[in-house]
């Protein structure tokens, strides 16, 4: 491995820590805002977007506020990264910078790629979300009938969010496909083979997506300014439980590493994009209708978790989706030579 490509390695691991940090110093900010926001608009006729905005901030909890500032840490603090990694050793500007042929452009070392915006388009996005809805429909029925989750069915408040949660997916797909299949593997290609490279990212956004709480964790004072590091030390407590390492960590990395595979055999984001903001939409939607079980024996809680992302069921769904994944697109064409 290069030494050039070393630092970048090194440099992209800072921003993923530097993104969570700054997301917690952010919450309870972005929380009193999207409070203010909501008291401001409440009986009063807005926008729709602004509405819809005021909407989510009225019912969101402090996580969701993370979250939000996080994605907010991440694309600002993306200016700067570039910055850092367009300059070589010794300040001398490398040739041919990878930003200009963003996202993620670059050479493998041993014949890598880069990606190419002509490959695919918003079609592959739509086969993306079909094959993840069709995962959550078929591992929801499955998990329902196994008395893992409890069925109460669909409500109409919740089919008239959907589009607001159509949206959030969406928007968030597209972020986290930027950050990490974009920026990130883009950089890890450049700097070792294929496999490695996919592994490494996908473990890069299986740490970051831990770290991020679940919508179900409450803090003392939600507008303390403390209110995001508080949320932020409980989910680093959770990374010393080999528990949570198996049926939470585990999962995530697998769908990471499916969703570098997806962009790796493309050389696009589309077809990423498009499964990741399907799981998102699929699994919100399911958890508005179901209620999950008390599992009392441990082994049964490391099979299934509190959602469809989390247990050891979930990770042989996500690699059985890497297989369907590996027929249904063609093998990559390799760019030879070095930068």
């Amino acid at each position: 491995m290069r030494n050039e490509a070393r630092r970048d390695l090194l440099k992209v691991w800072l921003y993923a820590v530097a993104t969570v940090v700054l997301g917690a110093a952010l919450t309870p900010w972005a929380y009193n805002v999207g409070k203010a926001l909501a008291e401001v608009t409440t009986d009063k006729q807005t926008n729709g977007l602004v509405e819809m905005v005021a909407q989510w901030c009225r019912q969101a909890g402090v996580p969701w506020f993370f979250k939000v500032s996080w994605s907010f840490a991440a694309v600002v603090l993306c200016v700067p990264l570039v910055g850092w990694l367009t300059v070589g050793g010794g300040g001398v500007r490398r040739p041919a910078p990878w930003w200009v042929r963003l996202p993620g452009g670059g050479r493998n070392v041993d014949g890598g790629q880069e990606l190419d915006l002509r490959k695919s388009d918003y079609r592959d996005a739509l086969k993306g979300a079909l094959v993840t809805v069709t995962l959550v429909i078929v591992l929801g029925a499955a998990l329902v009938q196994a008395g893992a989750f409890g069925w109460r069915g669909p409500d109409l408040a919740t089919m008239g969010g959907l589009l607001r949660l159509l949206s959030w997916a969406l928007g968030l797909a597209v972020v986290q496909e930027v950050v990490f299949r974009g920026f990130a593997l883009g950089i890890f290609l450049r700097a070792t083979a294929a496999v490695p490279a996919i592994l490494l990212a996908g473990l890069l956004y299986a740490l970051v997506g831990l770290l991020i709480p679940p919508a179900s964790m409450t803090v003392v004072d939600p507008e303390g300014t403390r209110a995001g590091f508080e949320l932020l030390s409980t989910q680093v407590k959770r990374l010393t439980d080999p528990w949570i390492v198996a049926s939470v960590l585990m999962p995530w990395w697998a769908f990471g590493t499916v969703l570098g595979f997806a962009r790796w055999r493309t050389r696009s984001l589309w077809l990423p994009i498009g499964l990741h903001a399907g799981w998102v939409l699929g699994n919100s939607m399911f958890l508005t209708m179901v209620v999950p079980l008390n599992q009392p024996d441990p082994i049964a809680r490391v099979l299934v978790g509190g959602s469809l992302q989390d247990g050891l069921i979930p990770l042989v769904a996500m690699m059985l989706a890497g297989i369907v994944l590996h027929f249904m697109t063609p093998a990559p064409e390799l760019d030879h030579g070095a930068d």
